[in-house]
């Protein structure tokens, strides 16, 4: 008995480091989920649509404070929001992203969720999923900002408050600092 309890006690002991470390996830397997899950073209169609979704938003805010923009100041946003866009383009390019996505992936994935999740993507669900995403994602952040613009008064007033006492305790730390060098 006793010899049955220290092999298991040892078999034990010596199992639980091999479970524990399962393998990472390889690069090559991650960039194929990336490409299989067509990342890249996910990011191509959000700075694609960046100006879009920068006119709806200032639409949601003309909505909120209840009076249109002037046109000058139209003119002006939507100048400022392709530029926004460009830049964004132009600073979130696939080369750039891939390698902190691959380290994101294996820092996050054991290979066996890798080899899943390729699986998964390659059926017809998987395919399915990964078409409607972007859409998904996009009514998504809708409905974000929709609830941001519901709080925003809300939180322009805390903001309001919070500028107002920082402002009120400096000018009494000056104002002691004052006291204190006999000014």
């Amino acid at each position: 008995m006793k010899k049955l309890l220290t092999a298991t006690a040892m078999s034990m002991a010596l199992f639980q480091p091999i479970t524990a470390m399962a393998a990472t996830a390889t690069e090559a397997s991650v960039k194929e989920l990336l490409q299989v899950t067509q990342s890249e073209q996910m990011l191509d169609q959000v700075n694609a649509q960046m100006e879009s979704i920068m006119s709806q938003s200032i639409q949601q805010v003309q909505k909120q404070q209840g009076k249109p923009l002037t046109d000058a100041q139209v003119e002006v946003v939507y100048k400022y929001s392709k530029k926004m866009a460009d830049v964004m383009a132009k600073g979130m390019t696939w080369s750039d992203l891939e390698p902190a996505m691959v380290k994101i992936y294996q820092d996050n994935f054991t290979q066996e969720d890798i080899n899943g999740l390729i699986a998964f993507y390659k059926t017809p669900l998987g395919k399915t999923t990964i078409e409607k995403m972007p859409v998904v994602m996009q009514q998504s952040m809708a409905v974000g900002q929709n609830a941001m613009l519901k709080i925003l008064p809300e939180l322009t007033e805390v903001m309001k408050g919070f500028v107002s006492e920082l402002r009120a305790v400096e000018a009494d730390t000056h104002q002691h600092e004052d006291v204190e060098s006999g000014k």
